[in-house]
């Protein structure tokens, strides 16, 4: 879909969001996300603690939420200023981005991210995508 119109049908949606998604149709994404990563580490007998991690499709904060333990500092990027507003409400972001996932992992320094991730369905990278 076009950008413009995510970011519209997004930012129209930001005031009921979580409401929406987490009470009236059980969304368990973050949760779901939280419990591979904690697996994988189990399995690779790494500690399940992040410095710094980048929320690729942010919305309103509910990976962040998840992720509170064990991450010490989030960078969020969302197309969406309506649900950067909300994201920001929460007090876990040190930055919020508002630009497209792909544009706003070029822009981040990756030094020191320990982790990147993603609750939303729209977060298909290319495969030739590097940074």
């Amino acid at each position: 879909m076009p950008p413009a119109y995510v970011r519209l049908l997004f930012d129209q949606y930001a005031a009921t969001f979580d409401t929406a998604l987490v009470e009236r149709l059980g969304y368990r994404g973050p949760s779901v996300l939280f419990e591979a990563v904690l697996s994988a580490c189990q399995a690779h007998q790494k500690p399940a603690n992040f410095k710094h991690a980048i929320d690729l499709g942010c919305g309103t904060g509910l990976a962040a939420v998840a992720f509170a333990k064990t991450v010490d500092q989030f960078n969020g990027i969302d197309l969406s200023p309506g649900m950067i507003e909300k994201a920001r409400a929460t007090g876990l972001y040190a930055e919020l981005k508002e630009t497209d996932m792909l544009e706003g992992l070029r822009t981040t320094p990756d030094s020191g991210v320990d982790l990147v991730l993603s609750a939303t369905r729209w977060s298909m990278l290319p495969s030739s995508f590097r940074f």
